[in-house]
């Protein structure tokens, strides 16, 4: 009989180990996801229209076409504040963007988040 309760138990304990080890764990929330590629993020919401935010500007390379972004959630998207950085689809949008500066700015697509179409100082 206390084998039996032995056994019982065993099972009862692999079960339940085995139940949690094949559970998804969500990803880890991120404050900074600037190396991280985009499309291991959650899956993107249809959104209708221009996708913006606000941020503050953190770095910027004029010549080589890329933006630093301290940004607030994006909830079209599905994105989390942090800080990231984009590359401008025109680099001649980034000319007068300073470091510091707070901006609105405009991502191309749900599909191409890492492309900004518009950076504005507030």
């Amino acid at each position: 009989m206390k084998r039996k309760l032995i056994a019982l138990a065993a099972s009862g304990a692999l079960a339940v180990t085995a139940a949690a080890c094949s559970q998804e764990t969500a990803m880890p929330a991120k404050e900074d996801m600037g190396s991280m590629d985009m499309s291991e993020a959650a899956a993107p919401a249809a959104s209708a229209g221009p996708i913006r935010s606000t941020g503050t500007v953190t770095a910027v390379d004029a010549a080589a076409g890329t933006i630093s972004l301290d940004h607030e959630a994006i909830q079209a998207i599905n994105w989390p504040a942090m800080s990231m950085q984009f590359r401008a689809e025109d680099p001649a949008i980034l000319q007068g963007i300073a470091v510091g500066d707070h901006v609105t700015f405009e991502l191309k697509s749900t599909t191409e988040t890492g492309v900004v179409t518009m950076v504005q100082e507030q």
